[in-house]
């Protein structure tokens, strides 16, 4: 069997927030045969739609996903509330998801999505680039073995022609030295230092003149007729420089459209109702027929289950 969080970003479960407009799916959620009383707990997707009806109309909301179908929709205020966790996990290449309960209810088949308290908290998955590849090193021995061989052959070259050269020269001066030694002769009682003097002996070379013969006589050139004057080019008119045209400033850029933040949530107040709700053992619409002991002024919406009974005609819509 195919997991259902499969692929998906389950978000914590912490509060439970109401989904609308189950009513117009019960056939695909009574494919989940709950009892009275019971619930079935599934994981669904959370995207984005637009809501079609209402004071919102035209609004993004947030979507109810499951397996695949639509099941209903975030209200918008709950929407506002979890629009930046919803981008902060697309952005960073996720799907967002979470679980949920389908119950039945007084409209049928009811579907209760689970997210976390505080959206703000909640650090989407990261993205990981893949790996780079090493870059291999074998082409640079490769050059580096080349040019040391480019080298090595140069240098043969040159040592096998300083070779022939030597080898060519007639004499060698080195060669051409005799050193002579002459006898030192003692009288005692005097002693006689000797030196020795080195005597180099000197090839002739003769110089046979070659004497060139006279070069023949240079013939006078012919007189050149004169060239006639050329007439001067006519210039020609210049063209009217064009004026260049005028470059347009880029556009202005368009103002970036940032989701709302989401409203802070408040202290002491409870989760299924907006704006505050206290959290009491009852609490009665003020000026009703409710005897406490905590009032509400309203109107309030309802986002979650209905525990005060605030919502007598079921719309959403508290003490109005």
């Amino acid at each position: 069997m195919e997991d259902p969080a499969a692929g998906l970003f389950v978000l914590k479960a912490e509060v439970p927030v109401v989904v609308t407009g189950e009513e117009d799916h019960q056939a695909w959620l009574a494919r989940y045969a709950v009892a009275p009383g019971g619930n079935w707990r599934v994981v669904v997707a959370l995207t984005w739609c637009t809501i079609t009806t209402g004071r919102y109309r035209g609004q993004y909301a947030i979507e109810v996903r499951l397996d695949g179908r639509r099941v209903g929709e975030l209200t918008y205020l709950m929407s506002r509330r979890y629009a930046e966790l919803m981008g902060a996990v697309i952005d960073a290449g996720g799907h967002p998801g979470c679980e949920a309960v389908v119950q039945v209810g007084e409209r049928g088949h009811e579907i209760v999505v689970y997210l976390p308290r505080d959206p703000a908290g909640v650090v989407p998955p990261g993205c990981f680039a893949p790996p780079v590849r090493k870059r291999s090193r074998r082409p640079m021995w490769i050059a580096a073995g080349a040019v040391v061989v480019v080298f090595g052959i140069i240098g043969n070259l040159v040592d096998s022609r300083q070779s022939t050269t030597d080898s060519a020269d007639p004499l060698s001066t080195a060669a051409a030295r005799t050193t002579t030694t002459t006898p030192t002769t003692a009288v005692p009682p005097r002693t006689t230092t000797s030196t020795t003097a080195p005597t180099t002996t000197t090839a002739t070379t003769t110089t046979t003149t070659t004497v060139e013969p006279a070069p023949p006589p240079q013939r006078q050139p012919e007189p050149q007729p004169q060239p006639q004057p050329q007439p001067q080019p006519q210039p020609q008119p210049q063209p009217q420089p064009q004026p260049q045209p005028q470059p347009q400033p880029p556009p202005p850029p368009q103002p970036r459209t940032e989701a709302p933040p989401p409203p802070a949530p408040d202290q002491g107040c409870h989760p299924s109702y907006t704006p505050c709700v206290p959290i009491a053992d009852d609490v009665d619409c003020e000026g009703g027929s409710g005897d406490g002991p905590a009032y509400v002024r309203g109107p309030v919406t309802v986002i979650g289950p209905d525990v005060y009974r605030l919502d007598a005609d079921n719309d959403r819509e508290g003490c109005e």
